[in-house]
């Protein structure tokens, strides 16, 4: 089997297998140099949008919390919508930083993606990056049958 070495970091190789289009394959080398594949991956949309509320929640709650200062309108009307106390002020806070977090949160979800690596089954297969003369690395790769 020969192939193509698409690119190489410090912790993945991507391989193209000749004789086969669009397939390429991603292995990431870990500290323990065993093998690892990308499994599947997904955007966490709702886990994301969970965290994005409660941090949003927490972070604007403690800070409308702080910042509360009593209303000290004349006007008619004038203190009609303003919290009553510091506990108010957060929770007008949390619930408003809640909905404002849970939109960040969700585009975050959308536009980022989860990576599952698993280990890759190498019985009989070895890969190892060589160090090659002015500062060029090497791919090994081995089969044993």
């Amino acid at each position: 089997v020969t192939g193509t070495l698409l690119s190489l970091s410090a912790d993945t190789v991507r391989i193209a297998i000749d004789g086969i289009p669009g397939n390429a394959a991603a292995y990431v080398l870990d500290t323990r140099r065993h093998l690892e594949v990308a499994s599947e991956t997904s955007h966490s949309v709702g886990r994301r949008a969970f965290q994005g509320m409660a941090v949003g929640a927490v972070g604007v709650g403690v800070l409308a919390a702080l910042s509360y200062q009593p209303c000290h309108s004349t006007s008619i009307m004038g203190c009609m919508f303003a919290p009553g106390s510091p506990l108010a002020a957060g929770a007008i806070g949390a619930v408003g930083g809640a909905l404002g977090g849970l939109v960040v949160g969700a585009i975050i979800g959308l536009v980022s993606t989860d990576v599952t690596w698993v280990p890759a089954p190498t019985a009989g297969v070895h890969v190892a990056v060589t160090p090659l003369p002015a500062g060029h690395l090497g791919l090994g790769a081995s089969i044993s049958f």
